[in-house]
């Protein structure tokens, strides 16, 4: 069947240019076209569609409005919808269409290439969606089959009868049973009722459960059930169950009855579940369960031969960003393609699996030294390395591993596994260097990240964390413009612990966010306190991590706070870092434009040392934004530094924002910053990051000052 695709434009010379554009398809396709959103829900009534391709600004009904009620019908949803506009970066327009149910954009003007990768991928899914459906059909249709014959057999009470005379043990088949052995149906010129199932089964087999039943006759014990297999005597396999019961007269053995049930297609669907649950669905691979089991029996054999043995654990780097960037369906073709280039490299000595999302392990057996390992190592990564190209993205991923050695490292599979994890950590760590070898140093810092994951959790528990606030001061005025708060932790045993050394974990252990709300209600209370000994607002800064940011709570813990102590929105400052601009999944800038509909002030920290661009920073429109430090400290010697701070700050005044500089800790710097028309500067050379009560310490007799 031709697929159909279905284009929707009120302006008749732009679908006849995308009809002609549609034309440059490797396949054939019928193009069905229409004016309105209207008139297109009417062909889809009348028509089957593998894509439609639809403007968004049109009269009566939109494209949006359109794709809402496609998505409202389970017999419709299925249908890919690509907007057309010349509004695809107006993000307010894209985040509606895909709620409404798009599933991409093409920008006007259309480039050929564009429209026709993106057309192919949909069509090729919808092929892929047909065979499915007609398999979905076939199985229907035989389960259909199967339950009306189950309920004929559950009606007779049996699937097919079996007897043995107990005098002569001679068999007789039912009709069903015979058909069940010979593997044709009922009335089959082939059905040969005089066949018996002794015949069929192997002399082991025979001799076995015959002596079984032998017995059974012989103690008048009940019934005997077992599983046999033989090939039918049209060459098929046939799994049967049998279950055989002795009958007895005035305790006298009169005839021995029993079932015989094809359980050939459960048998079967079980092997399928075995071996789904062995196997990776997307790569075919053996997964993780596999991996645990069939390791073990290489292991067994590698220490009775006296080998070595290696484990290597490989890790996608940052793949989790192809999945945001370019979709689930192109990375799961990267996955795809990965599991076979590696497959192609593996011998009889290898053997590959998936164990996680993105990460593969290889057993290898066999080995000589680790030099023989790490050229394995090379070419594992060399081929994960090529570049991959999709809808005519060019896409490069790399992969870092880890390495543990039998019987060096460890000697069985679960620790090898700890030990090859470690080592790809360690690799994780530092980007020059894509694979690593275990060692027990990695243990022991392994441990000590461990020891200190614990205790940073009981310092959260125990309250040991204090703010300290560093002024920012007007630099045209002079005048105090409020405060960063900072977090500092005082440990009893450790004493100072620095933040660069406690946030990094605390973000990555997930107690970062426990963390920021103890910050947040604590620099709250600050600022109330301060209104009320101070008589005015001194505004805090509220450092909040890319974590807490993709949080959809925060902006009702932050509001439900203010509302406790009693602080306005003007007395309290969001500042985050570049990062939380790079969210493509949209987390972050959601609960940030929350924040800014709850009339808080929002801070772009480090500006200029990420890579968010200014195309993020428009969509966001923060209220401030930080120079770095590192440009500030060299402004009066580094011309380089000086533009791009004067850069900055043009971009930023000619958005509206403030800007404030950071680090400063020269007067030169102060004058030179003003004389580049910065708002404020931060930095030693007003004062250190201070505890609350030297703050305000320093407060009052900077004011006198002033």
């Amino acid at each position: 069947m031709v697929p159909k695709i279905l284009i929707v434009d009120d302006v008749p010379a732009n679908l006849v240019a995308l009809k002609a554009l549609l034309r440059g398809l490797d396949k054939e396709v019928e193009i069905i076209s229409a004016n309105s959103g209207s008139e297109a829900l009417e062909k889809v009534l009348e028509h089957e569609f593998a894509l439609i391709l639809t403007d968004v600004q049109m009269p009566e009904m939109d494209g949006f409005e359109m794709a809402a009620i496609l998505q409202e019908h389970d017999e419709w949803n299925q249908i890919p919808v690509i907007f057309i506009t010349a509004a695809y970066k107006d993000e307010q327009n894209r985040d509606r269409g895909y709620s409404a149910g798009a599933v991409d954009y093409i920008q006007k003007p259309i480039e050929e290439h564009i429209l026709l990768s993106k057309t192919a991928i949909f069509l090729k899914l919808y092929e892929q969606r047909q065979i499915i459906k007609n398999i979905n059909v076939d199985l229907e249709k035989r389960v259909e089959e199967r339950t009306a014959e189950l309920v004929q057999t559950q009606a007779m009470a049996k699937i097919g009868g079996w007897r043995i005379n107990p005098e002569t043990w001679e068999e007789k088949l039912s009709e069903q049973a015979c058909a069940i052995i010979c593997g044709v149906q009922i009335g089959d010129p082939d059905c040969n009722c005089n066949s018996s199932l002794s015949e069929m089964l192997s002399d082991e087999d025979r001799e076995y459960h015959f002596g079984r039943i032998r017995e059974l006759a012989d103690t008048a014990d009940g019934q005997y059930e077992f599983l046999a297999e033989f090939t039918t005597k049209n060459d098929q396999l046939c799994h049967v169950f049998c279950n055989v019961e002795c009958m007895y007269e005035n305790g006298k053995l009169v005839d021995i009855r029993g079932i015989i049930q094809d359980i050939t297609e459960r048998q079967r669907a079980e092997e399928i579940i075995q071996y789904l649950e062995m196997h990776d669905a997307l790569t075919t691979l053996p997964n993780r369960n596999s991996f645990h089991e069939q390791a073990l029996s290489y292991l067994a054999d590698t220490r009775a031969m006296g080998e070595q043995l290696a484990v290597m654990l490989i890790d996608l780097d940052r793949f989790k960003d192809v999945n945001d960037v370019h979709g689930q369906a192109v990375a799961d073709l990267m996955l795809a393609e990965i599991a076979r280039r590696l497959n192609e490299k593996m011998t009889q000595y290898e053997k590959l699996f998936r164990v996680g999302g993105d990460e593969f392990a290889v057993v290898l057996r066999g080995i000589e030294n680790a030099v023989e390992v790490a050229q394995h190592a090379e070419t594992y990564l060399q081929a994960i390395a090529e570049e991959f190209v999709y809808f005519g993205d060019t896409i490069s991923v790399s992969a870092s591993m880890g390495i543990s050695l039998f019987p060096q490292d460890a000697d069985d599979v679960d620790s090898l596994m700890k030990s090859a994890d470690l080592a790809m950590s360690r690799s994780k760590e530092d980007p020059g260097i894509a694979y690593n070898f275990y060692d027990k140093e990695m243990s022991q810092t392994f441990q000590r990240r461990k020891e200190q994951e614990i205790r940073l959790h009981h310092a959260i528990e125990r309250n040991f964390f204090e703010l300290y606030y560093q002024p920012k001061i007007n630099l045209k005025t002079n005048e105090i413009q409020g405060v960063e708060a900072l977090i500092r932790w005082n440990d009893p045993e450790l004493g100072f612990v620095g933040p660069d050394e406690f946030i990094p974990l605390a973000e990555e252990t997930g107690q970062i966010r426990d963390l920021g709300r103890w910050i947040i209600r604590e620099a709250c209370e600050a600022a109330a306190r301060w209104k009320k000994e101070l008589g005015r607002t001194v505004p805090v800064a509220i450092n909040v991590s890319v974590e807490q940011i993709k949080c959809p709570k925060l902006p009702n813990y932050i509001q439900e706070v203010m509302n406790e102590v009693g602080i306005t929105p003007d007395m309290i400052e969001v500042e985050i870092t570049e990062t939380a601009l790079l969210d493509d999944r949209g987390e972050s800038r959601e609960t940030l434009q929350r924040l800014k509909e709850m009339n808080l002030g929002i801070a772009l920290d480090d500006f200029g040392t990420g890579y968010s661009s200014l195309t993020h920073l428009k969509s966001l429109l923060p209220s401030s934004i930080k120079i770095d430090r590192s440009f500030i400290q060299n402004i009066m010697t580094d011309p380089s530094d000086a533009h791009i701070a004067d850069m900055i700050i043009c971009v930023a005044h000619n958005l509206k924002m403030t800007v404030i500089a950071e680090g400063v800790e020269e007067i030169e710097q102060c004058d030179r910053l003003n004389e580049l028309n910065c708002d404020i500067g931060q930095g030693y050379f007003y004062s250190k990051p201070l505890p609350e009560a030297d703050f305000l310490s320093w407060y009052h007799d900077y004011a006198k000052a002033s």
